[in-house]
């Protein structure tokens, strides 16, 4: 399964992520919630300007189109939040009756940080964290990563494989995922973020 975080094609560092994005652990958001987060941001520091990265998000289009070329019964979801992952991954082992799921995350974070709130097992950051220890060896997990990207957690540096955009074409995906982040995406990016769920979506 491909699996695709929009904020890895946010064109900004790091350091300016933790700085001028919201600190949020929501990711559940209606667009009225989301509008409320971001427009303080929108006022104190200069965002607006933001762009994505154009040669990944190209590059990525490029791949979804070779991916859909070659299966066109591909699953295709698209959501809000990251943590629908860990459903759609044992629905992926069930319909198939496999023993193993290969994940391939691009994605700013890892996705394997320990957090939860008080009756909270699955949230978008630790979707992956908590799928590694119900499943073992069935669960195989592959990280493309931005340069700058964040690669500990609170038990020390992520245990996971490594891959790149350019690795994926060896691969026979047989579905792709996008989420948007919200909480952690520009809104004034959306449109960027449309196009590439239109280009998934789309027969």
């Amino acid at each position: 399964m491909l699996s695709i975080d929009w904020d890895y094609f946010i064109d900004i560092s790091n350091e300016t992520r933790n700085t001028c994005f919201p600190d949020t652990p929501d990711d559940i958001l209606t667009e009225d919630m989301r509008k409320e987060i971001w427009e303080p941001f929108y006022e104190m520091y200069d965002i607006k300007d933001i762009g994505i990265l154009e040669n990944g998000f190209n590059n990525l289009k490029e791949l979804i189109r070779y991916i859909k070329s070659y299966n066109k019964n591909a699953i295709k979801c698209v959501n809000d939040s990251h943590r629908y992952m860990y459903g759609l991954v044992y629905k992926f082992l069930e319909a198939r009756k496999s023993k193993l799921v290969r994940v391939y995350n691009i994605d700013h974070h890892h996705d394997m940080y320990q957090y939860r709130r008080p009756n909270e097992k699955v949230n978008c950051g630790n979707w992956a964290e908590i799928l590694q220890e119900e499943l073992g060896e069935k669960f195989d997990y592959n990280w493309i990563k931005r340069e700058d990207s964040e690669e500990f957690n609170l038990s020390g540096k992520v245990d996971c494989n490594e891959s790149s955009l350019e690795e994926l074409y060896d691969i026979d995906f047989e579905g792709i995922y996008l989420c948007r982040s919200g909480a952690w995406s520009p809104p004034h990016l959306d449109d960027a973020f449309l196009e590439l769920k239109n280009y998934i979506i789309e027969n």
